[in-house]
């Protein structure tokens, strides 16, 4: 097994949330929900982010996938790259786009979820 994640690059949302949750969150390390609250604290000024939710990795797949979706489809989108911050103790989808586009950040403790989305992110299941 790799002890290191090398980040993708790719067009694809599914790809994208695949990729996070498949592959990116097993080099995330667990962490203190304390330490999570407070490495959010420091994606709501710069990304404009609004809410820290938690949940199961169903439900927070299928929320990170519907904001790709609707980022792929917004004038100017490039692609998404999925990587581990390693330092942040966290994984991210960031898009990449000359307009609108919805980026993500995901930590993890124990078995729980914990994921931040940009001032785009839209956070409602549909």
């Amino acid at each position: 097994m790799l002890d290191y994640f090398f980040d993708i690059q790719t067009s694809s949302p599914k790809e994208a949330a695949d990729t996070l949750f498949n592959n990116a969150l097993s080099f995330v390390p667990d962490q203190s929900v304390e330490s999570i609250k407070s490495s959010f604290e420091g994606y709501k000024g710069p990304w404009g982010s609004t809410k820290l939710i938690n949940g199961n990795k169903a439900e927070l797949y299928e929320i990170v996938l519907r904001n790709l979706e609707w980022t792929q489809k917004t004038a100017g989108f490039q692609y998404f790259t999925v990587h581990v911050r390693d330092q942040q103790k966290l994984a991210q989808i960031i898009s990449w786009s000359d307009s609108k586009g919805a980026s993500v950040c995901l930590w993890r403790n124990n078995d729980e979820l914990y994921l931040c989305g940009n001032v785009h992110f839209d956070y409602s299941l549909k």
